[in-house]
């Protein structure tokens, strides 16, 4: 089988270039051109790096999967001729990231240990999205101040905190408070 013939001598992982938010459909089709030519065995994994954000809105936590790269997949895989070809020609797909579309560069292993360790956040270290910036006037709804008005000062993603300056009697204090103990002024 010189069809099969492989450059790189074994699996590596890969990045295809897809449309943009239309990864999932793409994955899929791969997958199922790979089937039916019975080249699925040359593939170990195809993922879209995601991770698990919580996000902060109106003093609402919701839990939200963002794609780490939109638009793109990465693909472990044996590479051969056909086999890129065939992924080439998937609907959806733009193609291989490198430095030309019938010869993909392989990723090397600390960028492919970056993105995965970065798309596996573990449950306890919980990624943040919150919609404040500094200087503006929020409300605390939640503790002691609660009904005070109050402007940021700083913000703390990893703590999931921001310092404001609550105006009591008069006068600017400064106070630390979750992001879901304050929503913004309306």
């Amino acid at each position: 089988m010189d069809t099969l013939e492989n450059p790189h001598n074994g699996f590596a992982w890969f990045v295809i270039q897809t449309l943009h938010l239309r990864e999932q459909k793409a994955q899929k089709l791969i997958y199922s051109n790979l089937v039916s030519q019975n080249l699925h065995d040359y593939v170990k994994e195809m993922l879209i790096p995601t991770r698990q954000v919580i996000t902060v809105n109106k003093g609402v936590a919701k839990k939200k999967v963002h794609k780490v790269f939109s638009g793109y997949i990465m693909i472990h895989m044996q590479p051969s001729k056909i086999l890129i070809n065939t992924i080439n020609k998937s609907n959806y797909v733009i193609g291989f990231l490198g430095d030309s579309k019938t010869d993909p560069t392989p990723l090397d292993e600390q960028s492919v240990r970056h993105i995965l360790d970065i798309s596996n956040v573990d449950s306890a270290d919980k990624n943040y999205i919150n919609d404040f910036k500094v200087g503006e006037m929020v409300r605390v709804i939640d503790g002691p101040f609660t009904d005070f008005k109050g402007t940021i000062k700083q913000i703390n993603n990893k703590k999931t905190s921001c310092i404001l300056n609550v105006y009591i009697l008069g006068r600017a204090t400064p106070v630390e408070l979750s992001f879901f103990q304050v929503e913004k002024e309306s």
